[in-house]
């Protein structure tokens, strides 16, 4: 076939299944059903190589189901509250000791917001989209310096450029 040919049978293709969407349907469902390990290694893969979507998606799908469901979720964070706190509590007190700079950069950030003595803008300072955002720290020496990132500007920001790799502070690479 040439390219011609194989740019019309796309489009009959195309047609065909949108011409037949039910029986299309049928015929995924009794392939997923009879390959089901198929269908569960496809899933892993696919999760594997879209962490950032699935990690959104999760953040997504939580908030929905916290705004539709608000007892549940109440119900839901006392009892995750009960059950970890002190694994919490221990968390945050070896990351305060391990990162004194950062600590004291996110302590003065807080009181200076606290105090009225800087205002949190409204809009993200990358992509201008109004709502609750995140401080960013460029440089923790410079503890009053801070960028005012949405959450989706602040997770790209720190994404993983490379598999294995991760952007801690410029010039310096963990992995």
């Amino acid at each position: 076939m040439n390219e011609k040919e194989k740019e019309r049978h796309k489009r009959y293709m195309r047609q065909w299944r949108k011409d037949h969407v039910e029986s299309v349907k049928a015929s995924k469902k009794k392939w997923k059903e009879e390959n089901p390990d198929k269908v569960k290694k496809d899933r892993e893969n696919w999760k594997n190589k879209n962490k950032d979507k699935m990690l959104l998606y999760k953040r997504r799908h939580m908030r929905k189901w916290r705004e539709n469901y608000p007892e549940k979720a109440k119900e839901y964070e006392k009892s995750c509250y009960e059950k970890y706190h002190e694994k919490i509590l221990h968390g945050v007190k070896l990351y305060r000791q391990k990162n004194p700079q950062r600590t004291r950069a996110h302590k003065r950030i807080w009181y200076l917001l606290v105090t009225n003595q800087i205002k949190k803008p409204t809009r993200c300072s990358c992509c201008g989209i109004p709502g609750n955002l995140d401080g960013h720290h460029e440089n923790y020496d410079r503890q009053d310096c801070v960028i005012w990132l949405c959450k989706k500007c602040h997770f790209y920001l720190h994404r993983k450029p490379d598999p294995g790799q991760r952007v801690v502070e410029e010039g310096k690479e963990e992995g």
